[in-house]
């Protein structure tokens, strides 16, 4: 009947608020956003060995809009932006499993990522500048090489191609990241106050059947 669906609409948005709020506190508690992990059962890392790629570097200031979300939507479609980058650049464990940015030769000739990304490891990274510099110097920029990225969000990693692309940067540089968590929040508040009116909305068959407070 009318009531019993009712009821069950207002437990179910009383679940999925709560839901939403605990997300919420999660953001707000959150060091950095981050982006999603994979799906395909990455081990736990360790912060002592290294860190994600995407921590590690920033933008350089003369580049645009535009071509950072492009930089950043091929890294992030090739599996490079949260790539694993160890302390001492070393290849991926042969026990462990996840995807590891070594540091190695420079890409022969051309443009790299060190023309448009700065070395910026946090403090408390174990990864040395020089180490990142090493891994930006690997990558080109332009899809000619066989590891390349370039501004409209193409890449290429040896045999395998594609090309992405996202509104703006959303995890490369603390100013990135600092508005990605404002709007994180900013989409949660609205969620909790939709899902409020829906679980206390008077309009429903269960409210209108209960007499009105004194």
């Amino acid at each position: 009947n009318e009531e019993k669906d009712a009821g069950a609409r207002r437990a179910a948005a009383q679940r999925d608020l709560g839901a939403a709020q605990r997300r919420r506190q999660q953001v707000a508690a959150e060091r950095d956003p981050a982006p999603s992990e994979p799906v395909w059962g990455r081990d736990a890392r360790d912060r002592s060995d290294g860190a994600a790629f995407w921590q590690l570097v920033d933008f350089s200031e003369t580049l645009g809009s535009d071509d950072r979300a492009g930089i950043e939507a091929a890294l992030e479609s090739s599996g490079l932006l949260d790539a694993w980058v160890r302390a001492d650049g070393a290849v991926l464990a042969a026990d462990r499993r996840d995807v590891v940015l070594a540091a190695g030769p420079a890409a022969a000739g051309g443009p790299t990522l060190a023309d448009v990304l700065v070395a910026d490891p946090p403090p408390d990274a174990p990864v040395a500048v020089e180490v990142v510099r090493g891994v930006l110097a690997r990558i080109s920029l332009g899809t000619g090489s066989p590891a390349a990225v370039d501004t409209d969000g193409s890449w290429r990693l040896g045999p395998l191609t594609g090309r992405s692309a996202k509104p703006v940067a959303q995890y490369i540089g603390a100013t990135a990241r600092s508005a990605e968590r404002l709007r994180r929040l900013a989409e949660l508040d609205e969620l909790i106050t939709m899902t409020t009116v829906v679980r206390d909305d008077p309009a429903s068959p269960e409210e209108s059947a209960r007499p009105a407070a004194v």
